[in-house]
């Protein structure tokens, strides 16, 4: 739901029930997945910079924007 939200289909109304959502969940494993598949979803559109026009293998691309969505969503919890 919040990927919808922020993304160009610009639903910004479901930002209520997915926070909502958020914090039904206690499970500090469920908080990370979340984390994760919203950078993941959210900063997909980086892989194809750096395909078409950084010259990057594409499999390494994919783990590169992995990486990348991992890191965030693990410095959005330690701070």
């Amino acid at each position: 739901m919040l990927y919808l939200a922020f993304s160009k289909l610009e639903l910004l109304p479901l930002t209520i029930p997915g926070l909502f959502l958020l914090t039904q969940v206690r499970s500090f494993a469920l908080w990370i997945l979340s984390g994760f598949a919203f950078f993941f979803s959210s900063l997909f559109w980086v892989r194809i910079s750096m395909i078409d026009y950084g010259g990057v293998y594409p499999p390494l691309a994919y783990l590169l924007v992995m990486v990348l969505a991992l890191f965030l969503t693990l410095y959005q919890y330690a701070g």
